[in-house]
């Protein structure tokens, strides 16, 4: 750590490369927040599309990319939604996506560690009183959870899911 080699880790099987491996991502997590890490277990079968090397540089391009804005909506209207950016009590909602009877309202963030972060771009979410479902796209790095019904959805989860 601490410099932009690329680290490499070898030994037998069973001899804990795996477990090394999750103890310095957990810790790169808690001491530097601005990390980009890509987890990619090939033996969870939603990874195995991945093992041809086209669908495996596009993730990792798309998990490196800041701005993540774009590829959500890309991605939207990709699954044949249309998109709209909302405004409710002057506060930004980052795309109302909309297919038939369809309604998803969806905030886009990089980090949501940050809580003034978390609480500027989750609270236009929870203003909005209707039923349609609410949902908050970012690098969660984790599995998704509800945080006053709104859906807080790992972004590399979402993209790989329909």
């Amino acid at each position: 750590m601490g410099t932009p080699d690329i680290k490499i880790i070898t030994g037998v099987r069973r001899s804990g490369k795996s477990k090394l491996l999750e103890s310095f991502k957990e810790y790169i997590l808690k001491n530097a927040a601005d990390t980009n890490i890509i987890h990619i277990n090939f033996n969870i079968t939603k990874f195995e599309n991945l093992k041809e090397y086209h669908a495996l540089e596009n993730y990792i391009e798309n998990a490196y990319i800041y701005g993540k804005e774009n590829i959500v909506a890309i991605e939207l209207l990709r699954r044949g939604y249309e998109v709209y950016v909302g405004v409710l009590y002057k506060k930004e909602v980052d795309f109302v996506a909309i297919k038939r009877n369809e309604k998803i309202y969806i905030q886009v963030l990089d980090n949501i560690s940050d809580d003034k972060t978390f609480e500027r771009e989750v609270s236009p979410l929870l203003k909005i009183n209707d039923a349609y479902p609410k949902m908050v796209i970012a690098r969660i790095r984790h599995e998704e959870y509800q945080y006053e019904g709104v859906r807080m959805v790992d972004i590399s989860d979402w993209l790989m899911n329909e």
